[in-house]
């Protein structure tokens, strides 16, 4: 088989690979919904609760999200040795790598939930910097170190699409689930709102997951076909797949 047809031959791979591990992602939390729509009304109706079965799996898709940002993280690397794929900053990938373990761990134990409270009960002027509850200027510092984070992951995954639109459906649905806690639980009731925070948080680890994993799988295929071309480097398809990667 030529280059040509081990390339098309990996890039279908990929594809299938890319799609049916998106496919696992999303289907797990859709199971997760079907199962504890068997708890009743209660679950969803205990509007803001922590501890429940999705903050655990919000924890784990932001754990994965991370894992997958290392792994970026490395094939960045090679590729910014190499000049292909794109790759502008790998380091960036470490950030976010970091970010998101973070926010696993304060997912699960609450961190930015518990400094509010001590530092409510311990400064008295602090009251006055919060609008509606005493974790706001976390959540505010969070949300500014995400937004300066995300320009600068998209700018690495912009040659690959699929990846960016992604992230932003996981930028708006974190966005969804931060904007829930300044809705009056009154509306949040009437409405049938319940469990949408819960939701929206789980769903947003899923696709950062899948936009990572999907940016990874790409810029691997990448990576192969540079592997080809040096061992080909007098073929003109290997030349064309080398100014491809260089593009």
């Amino acid at each position: 088989m030529d280059i040509q047809g081990i390339s098309r031959t990996t890039d279908i791979a990929v594809r299938r690979i890319g799609s049916r591990s998106v496919m696992a992602l999303y289907g797990a939390g859709i199971f997760l919904a079907f199962v504890t729509s068997f708890k009743g009304p209660y679950y969803y109706s205990n509007w803001g609760a922590e501890h429940t079965l999705f903050t655990s799996g919000s924890s784990m898709q932001f754990i994965i999200a991370g894992i997958v940002a290392l792994v970026c993280f490395s094939i960045a690397r090679h590729h910014g040795k190499r000049g292909t794929g794109g790759v502008l900053r790998p380091w960036v990938w470490l950030v976010v790598a970091g970010g998101f373990f973070y926010a696993a761990v304060d997912e699960l134990g609450c961190v930015h939930e518990r400094a509010g409270e001590i530092l409510d009960s311990a400064l008295p002027w602090f009251s006055k910097m919060y609008v509606n509850s005493n974790d706001d200027v976390f959540v505010i510092t969070y949300g500014i170190l995400a937004l300066f984070a995300s320009v600068l992951v998209l700018r690495e995954m912009r040659p690959f699409r699929k990846s960016v639109y992604f992230y932003i459906v996981g930028m708006f649905l974190l966005l969804l689930a931060g904007l829930m806690d300044y809705v009056p639980e009154s509306i949040i009731r009437r409405a049938s709102l319940q469990g949408v925070e819960d939701l929206a948080e789980y769903f947003a680890g899923t696709s950062f997951s899948a936009s990572f994993l999907l940016y990874g799988l790409d810029r691997t295929r990448l990576a192969l076909m540079d592997w080809l071309v040096s061992l080909t480097p007098t073929y003109s398809a290997g030349e064309e797949a080398d100014a491809a990667l260089k593009r």
